[in-house]
This record gives C-alpha cells, structure tokens and sequence, in this order.
C-alpha cells in the first residue's frame, strides 16, 4: 500500500528518542582504531606502497561529495564512523540541516496557495519518499544525535503522511462528484494548504508573504464551506464524518497558528 513505508520510517523516527541505535563491534573497533585521526594520516603518508582500505575508502566519499548533487550532502553511516566525530559533529549538523530544508521545499512545492496538485503529488510521491528514507538515515546515525532536527525530521514526515492521506480521499470525492463530497475536498485542500503556512517546527511561518491575510481567508473559506454542507440534506454518514474530521482538523491549527500573529498586525476590519 502506498504510504506503507513513509509510516513506518515516522514509527521509527518517533522510537529513536527513546530506543538508541545499537553498533555492530566492528564499527565500534572501526571509532577506537581511529580516535587520532592525524595520528592516522600521519601513518598513511609514511606507508604510501600499502594499500589501506580505510583510506581510499574515505578519499572515494569525499570525490563523491563534491561530484553528486544529492549523495554529495548525505554520507553513509559508516562515513560517520570513519572520520573523526568531533571534527565533523558541526558539519553533520548542517548538512542535515540543508537536506531536510531541501525536502520541505520539494514537498510544499505541490501547494499552491489555493489548491493541492495531489495529481502531480502522486507522480512525485517515490521520489520524495526515497529522499526522506536518505535524509532520515543520515540524521539517526549522527553522532551526537541532534534532537531538534529530529524533531523537524518527524514533523516534515507527518507532513508526507498526512498529504498522502489527502491525496487519496481527495481522488474518492472527485470519483463520486456530489455536491457533498466537492465541499469535503475543499475542506482536504484547505488542510493542506494551511503546510505552507508552516515551519518546520509546526509554527506560523512569519517569512511566508501577508501570512496574516492568508490565514484570515482560510478561515473565512472554512466557515464558508461549513455554511454549505449544513444546508445540505441526506448526505451520507461516512461523508458527513470525513467533512466534520477536516472541519475539526482546521478549526485546531487555524486557532494555533492565529495565536502566533503578533498583536497589532492585523485588523479584521481590513479584511
């Protein structure tokens, strides 16, 4: 089932905060073996007729960092385990830092600003789940485990999860067509446009342009969508129950990311 492999990887990623991830003894052994790393390079360009594994090992990931546009950001975990942890602690960081903001940007880029591409979402949905599966192991097998970006890897997934569930029910209520389930897919569609008002870090996304103004219209679309599906009769209630489930879902983040617009910046009047 598709989806299947993003909720495991989020089941996962919620386990590492309380589950560590355990070495093999040979990766263990590898750490030791290389706690001096100038030590190590010293030895290197002394026995320049042996042929060190190790060595070219390292000299082959770090061509690729510089050759590969998207493997040149993540390295292998045992590219951890073979440098020195300490001098590449601060670079780890930001290199996580960078692909994961580039996968926020890939998966917002199927928002727009009224509408939810959930046709071409579907076309792109492998490729985002393989650059999610990369980013996530890169990020569990740092060394210390930063747990603000973990926190953000966990969100940007929920994210994923939550778009692919959209784009499914989304793609029932256009099969169906009924004036009941159009506003249930503009209630969808408005969940996941409120993703581009977002850091993150769940919160409001103050860099997004007049955010206030695009927060205020989708709560006016809310309320105008709710407005409609109560004057309609004999809907079913399996329907009724997606619609109520998005209403609720909106209602909580629009209140939540209201909440973060500073006083004085808005007035509803203007609106």
């Amino acid at each position: 089932m598709r989806g299947r492999q993003t909720i495991v990887l989020l089941a996962c990623l919620a386990g590492v905060f309380s589950v560590p991830i355990n070495r093999s003894l040979g990766q263990v052994s590898v750490i030791e073996h290389n706690e001096n790393n100038d030590q190590i390079y010293h030895n290197l360009n002394k026995k320049k007729n042996i042929n060190n594994d190790d060595y070219n090992h390292v000299q082959s990931l770090r061509t690729m960092r510089n050759t590969s546009p998207i493997d040149s950001e993540i390295m292998s975990p045992q590219t951890v385990d073979m440098t020195n942890r300490t001098h590449f602690a601060s670079n780890n960081t930001q290199i996580a830092e960078a692909c994961l903001k580039r996968f926020a940007a890939h998966l917002r880029s199927y928002i727009n600003e009224r509408y939810f591409d959930f046709a071409c979402f579907e076309k792109g949905i492998d490729k985002l789940e393989n650059e999610l599966t990369h980013v996530s192991t890169f990020v569990m097998h740092m060394k210390p485990r930063d747990r603000v970006i973990l926190k953000r890897l966990i969100s940007e997934s929920q994210k994923l999860v939550e778009m692919q569930q959209s784009s499914e029910l989304l793609k029932k209520c256009n099969f169906l067509g009924l004036v009941d389930h159009e506003l249930v897919s503009r209630m969808v569609e408005l969940n996941v446009r409120l993703i581009l008002l977002k850091t993150m870090d769940d919160k409001l996304d103050r860099l997004v342009k007049n955010y206030s103004r695009r927060l205020f219209d989708a709560w006016r679309d809310m309320c105008l969508y709710e407005e409609r599906f109560e004057r309609l009769v004999n809907v079913l209630a399996f329907t009724t129950a997606d619609f109520r489930f998005q209403l609720d879902q909106a209602i909580v983040t629009i209140e939540d990311l209201w909440s973060q617009v500073p006083e004085g910046e808005y007035n509803v009047n203007d609106y």
